[in-house]
């Protein structure tokens, strides 16, 4: 089994979103559209692991100015931001 780790890129983004769908409940769980605002837009905070070539997990932020995490600093990236807020962590069943 061979472990690598890349950035997303946008041909990710549906099997992405289908294991952040299956990790999180339904009113926490990103949509499509955002899964691809978080690769557009912060896409050096947007890790992805494979396995055998396989998404196999991962994880993504945004950056904020502020010093503390609210719901407007989870919904904007601020590239000139200093903290680093983690939206996702996700890791398949298998």
């Amino acid at each position: 089994m061979e472990v690598t780790y890349r950035r997303a890129n946008g041909r990710d983004a549906r099997a992405l979103f289908a294991h952040e769908e299956a990790s999180y409940p339904s009113d926490e769980a990103a949509n499509l559209a955002g899964i691809v605002k978080r690769i557009d837009e912060a896409g050096d905070f947007f890790l992805v692991a494979e396995v055998d070539g396989e998404i196999a997990g991962f994880v993504n932020g945004t950056l904020t100015t502020s010093s503390e995490l609210t719901h407007d600093t989870m919904s904007t990236h601020e590239p000139t931001g200093s903290l680093l807020c983690v939206h996702s962590v996700v890791v398949a069943p298998e």
